[in-house]
């Protein structure tokens, strides 16, 4: 779940929808192959549909990594699906978790 709040422009909303479509469809995909293709034939799509809409850069929408989640923005409050910028910010994020979940249990 979102919020529109959190997906204010064009680029946002693209972005996350082509996380689903990664998600619903890509996730399906069998053989490494496959998935290439999957992968390959969104990027093409979306940079032909994308080219002629002024005011969006298709490099923009398909930058990576696309990686949407709810913990995006933290573990604690809202839990509405957000984009992550950067692997550098999951990582952070991923630090903050485990360090986290260890105090709890060394607290036990």
């Amino acid at each position: 779940m979102t919020r529109a709040a959190q997906f204010k422009t064009p680029v946002q909303f693209l972005r996350l929808f082509l996380h689903e479509l990664s998600r619903v469809y890509g996730d399906r995909m069998l053989s490494v192959e496959d998935s290439q293709t999957f992968k390959q034939t969104v990027t093409d799509a979306a940079k032909r549909l994308l080219m002629d809409c002024e005011g969006i850069d298709p490099q923009e929408v398909l930058a990576e990594p696309n990686i949407c989640c709810w913990f995006g923005q933290g573990f604690s409050g809202d839990k509405a699906y957000d984009l992550i910028p950067s692997f550098s910010k999951l990582k952070q994020v991923h630090i903050k978790l485990h360090d986290g979940l260890f105090t709890r249990i060394v607290a036990g």
